[in-house]
């Protein structure tokens, strides 16, 4: 029986003393019959020590504590008299050389406690960094999923968490095939109407000028070919950051444009006039002649070639639910001084 525990009682434990003693240790791996009634009726009769003894069980639950420790009754019965002797025996030593080796014995157990110690918190450290920089090197391997749709196609999809995206035509969007545990990431360009899932982990739409982050909600999220940028808020609430460091929030009905220069100003928004594309609405709202033709040729994927000279305020309005590209001209043409041709995959509207 070592001498420190001998004589040392429980009551006077630190971490340390815990960690490195067999009797505890064996009590925390491997409980039985006789450590059970011991440990528990000291904990009774010890309550200041609790928070102590939970801390040092965590730690050796957590780490391997090299092979079970069998203890023999007679030490049982040593260790348990020991602790529960109100003052601890005295020792009938023959001088110094003993008190020395009691010391040495001591201070040898003290040092190969803080050394445990020292490798758990070190190992924790480097479990950490570890796991810290995990998702980094992860990230590589993670299987991308990339959607397109052509000129005069639009597609819908739902991604692995329920959300719903409708993409418009000539436009790319990139996934993982499953999210992280922190985020849920899409890349886009061109224009996208998103249905998100409500959970904890924030959907993130990525653009070239801006990040959209929600966590559940409705938006349009749309690239100009001018280099304008909106995103439009259906419901929910919606926080952007934009490439200058700016934060901005969006309520439902609201919508930030952002411009080649990066500036941005808030406004309203008709739902039907910016997102109705998803349901099949074709919908022009004094629209000129060249959102008209970009429009036109978007949505059916046809060239529209443009003739005459067009007054500065010429401006069309309609709304059309999955109509052919033909009625569409047709209904044009009834209301505005023009006239339209169709041959094929190309369309002529002329000014007269």
């Amino acid at each position: 029986m070592n001498l420190i525990r001998k004589y040392m009682k429980y009551d006077e434990y630190q971490l340390e003393d815990f960690l490195t003693d067999e009797f505890f240790i064996e009590w925390v791996k491997t409980p039985n019959e006789n450590n059970k009634h011991f440990w528990e009726r000291w904990i009774a009769e010890h309550a200041e020590k609790r928070e102590l003894i939970i801390q040092a069980s965590n730690w050796i639950k957590r780490f391997n504590y090299g092979n079970e420790v069998e203890l023999s009754d007679k030490a049982y019965v040593e260790i348990f008299e020991n602790v529960v002797r109100k003052e601890p025996k005295k020792e009938h030593n023959h001088g110094v050389a003993k008190k020395s080796i009691k010391t040495w014995l001591l201070s040898f157990r003290q040092v190969a406690a803080f050394l445990i110690l020292g490798l758990i918190v070190g190992w924790l450290w480097m479990d950490w960094s570890y796991s810290d920089r995990l998702p980094e090197k992860v990230e590589a391997s993670i299987e991308m999923i990339n959607r397109s749709t052509p000129l005069g196609a639009k597609s819908t999809f739902l991604l692995e968490d329920g959300s719903k995206i409708f993409l418009n035509a000539g436009s790319e969007i990139q996934f993982p095939k499953a999210f992280s545990k922190k985020e849920r990431k899409v890349n886009l360009k061109g224009e996208a109407f998103f249905e998100i899932m409500e959970e904890e982990r924030p959907f993130i739409v990525s653009t070239d000028q801006v990040e959209v982050r929600v966590l559940g909600t409705s938006f349009n999220v749309k690239e100009y070919s001018e280099g304008k940028l909106s995103v439009a808020l259906v419901s929910g609430k919606v926080r952007i950051n934009d490439r200058n460091g700016n934060q901005l929030m969006l309520a439902p009905n609201e919508m930030m444009t952002f411009n080649q220069q990066g500036e941005f100003f808030k406004s309203g928004f008709d739902p039907m006039e910016v997102a109705g594309w998803k349901d099949k609405m074709l919908v022009f709202k004094n629209s000129s002649i060249y959102q008209v033709k970009e429009k036109l040729e978007a949505w059916y994927g046809v060239k529209v070639n443009l003739r005459g000279i067009y007054p500065k305020d010429w401006a069309y309005s309609g709304i059309y639910k999955d109509e052919s590209l033909e009625n569409v001209l047709q209904g044009i043409s009834k209301t505005s001084s023009i006239q339209v041709s169709l041959d094929g995959k190309n369309a002529i509207i002329t000014y007269q």
